[in-house]
């Protein structure tokens, strides 16, 4: 009895050890693989892919694209947000899951147009190192893996950061104050044809490229053709009695009452309807028969990159839509499509970049220099490319100083007379009210260049939708130019 007792007692001693022994060694087991996982996770929780990219750059060397930080984990994620000129520098799009070169992409703008020069080539992979308490793992606790210098190639682009906050500013202004459309605006250097502003405001797209009727705006360039072929001067008479008949229907003159009898200078300062239309009238070029074939101011236009309507279109500038360019009849067949043209109607259309460039043009002496953007790219060794400017005389010295006197008037005595620019040179310019649908408010066009006296920037102002122009694109106009002009006095 004793001997079986020892036995039993024996017996649950060696099962309790075995239970004890199993349990101490699954313990142990699986602590092992907790201080591993542990060990793991202090070693490195997450790891991103980045690749580096160029900034953007106003022409002084201002940030334009300037990094947001957006930490995941303890790393900062870059973002590119342009603080103004968001039109022009355009946005990208990041995803943090994709760790291709395709993670960061332009998607607009010059971000988009340059994107292959901004993108930095090859990645570099940043590794966080965290404890078992998501607390940084000391002494380091960020590892960069393949640091390189920024491959993403820099773009200096053309603008002036603080003139296009000057202009953005008073376009949100107004806006917000007016209820437009939308407003836009274009500022080149009248010498050397880069674009210094350029913003819009109302809906999504960058109406400063988009092309619009222009309405009387594109007077300049029937005026300045009849010049060149010598068919008017500045002695030449019209006699404007508020209405003509075209083509069996009677249209009217801006003025009502009529301008009575006017030369081609006070013609075009006060934007007679009359006399546009027959001075376009005798630029027609006929058959032998007197069959209409053609009209001089297409071939005017065209120098400065109208396109055929019934063409396949072509960008006229980096930042352009594919979709919208700069156009001018196909044909002139009768009176109507010449009165049309004339007055800036019809088939029409132009941007104000365009526009700009004709102002500017004439400003610059009659030598047409092709607007940019971008200055030039310079890469991370600091190699530069610079840009290529296009230039060709367009108007001769005579016609230009005669067109130089038209636009002036507009500013001292006609439809531009309300600015406040006269003790600061003066204003030469031209304006513009567009009718474009029915039952519809025109668009108001103002566009010049000041200092009259001593020409340094051209300028466009564009409110679609605003009505007349003398209350809506000249009070922006003249207010802008003001504020420029104060940023150097």
């Amino acid at each position: 009895m004793r001997r079986d007792r020892i036995v039993a007692f024996a017996f649950i001693f060696l099962l309790a050890f075995t239970i004890v022994g199993a349990r101490t060694a699954y313990l142990l087991l699986d602590d092992s693989n907790n201080v591993t996982s542990s060990i793991s996770n202090q070693i490195e929780r997450s790891s991103t892919l980045f690749y580096p990219r160029g900034r953007i750059m106003d022409r002084n060397g201002i940030v334009l694209s300037p990094k947001v930080n957006k930490k995941e984990g303890e790393v900062p994620i870059k973002e590119y947000v342009a603080d103004v000129g968001e039109d022009v520098v355009g946005k990208v799009s990041y995803n943090p899951k994709d760790t291709t070169a395709e993670g960061i992409k332009g998607e607009s703008g010059l971000q988009a147009l340059y994107d292959s020069t901004l993108n930095g080539g090859s990645p570099i992979k940043i590794s966080s190192y965290r404890d078992g308490r998501n607390e940084g793992y000391a002494p380091i606790s960020v590892q960069v893996y393949g640091d390189h210098v920024n491959e993403g190639t820099d773009l200096v682009t053309t603008l002036n950061y603080h003139i296009q906050k000057i202009v953005e500013d008073e376009l949100d202004l107004t806006y917000n104050k007016e209820k437009y459309e939308g407003i836009a605006a274009v500022v080149s250097d009248v010498h050397t044809g880069e674009v210094l502003s350029m913003a819009s405001v109302g809906d999504l797209t960058n109406k400063a490229v988009l092309n619009y009727q222009p309405g009387s705006v594109f007077k300049i360039l029937v005026f300045a053709q009849a010049l060149e072929k010598g068919i008017v001067d500045l002695d030449t008479t019209f006699e404007c009695k508020g209405t003509i008949e075209v083509d069996g229907k009677i249209k009217n003159c801006n003025k009502s009452e009529g301008h009575g009898k006017i030369n081609t200078v006070e013609a075009f300062a006060e934007s007679c309807n009359i006399a546009a239309y027959e001075t376009g009238m005798l630029l027609n070029q006929s058959s032998e028969n007197d069959t209409l074939l053609y009209n001089d101011v297409l071939e005017l236009a065209k120098q400065f990159g109208f396109q055929d309507e019934n063409v396949e279109k072509t960008k006229d500038f980096p930042l352009s839509y594919s979709y919208s360019a700069p156009i001018i009849p196909s044909k002139i067949s009768v009176p109507m499509d010449v009165f049309n043209m004339s007055l800036g109607q019809g088939t029409v259309m132009a941007s104000p970049l365009m526009m700009t460039k004709i102002v500017q043009t004439i400003g610059n002496d009659g030598v047409l220099i092709e607007p940019t953007i971008a200055l030039k790219e310079v890469s991370p060794l600091g190699q530069q490319k610079e840009m290529k400017k296009v230039e060709k005389q367009i108007f001769s010295k005579e016609v230009n100083d005669t067109l130089k006197i038209l636009l002036r008037e507009v500013g001292k005595t006609g439809t531009g007379k309300n600015n406040t620019l006269e003790e600061r040179g003066g204003l030469a310019g031209k304006s513009g009210t567009a009718q474009h649908i029915e039952e519809r408010e025109a668009h108001g066009w103002f566009t010049g260049y000041f200092p009259a006296d001593n020409p340094k920037y051209a300028m466009t102002i564009f409110v679609e939708e605003g009505g007349s122009s003398a209350t809506t694109a000249l009070p922006i106009f003249d207010s802008i130019a003001n504020k420029i002009l104060n940023l150097y006095d």
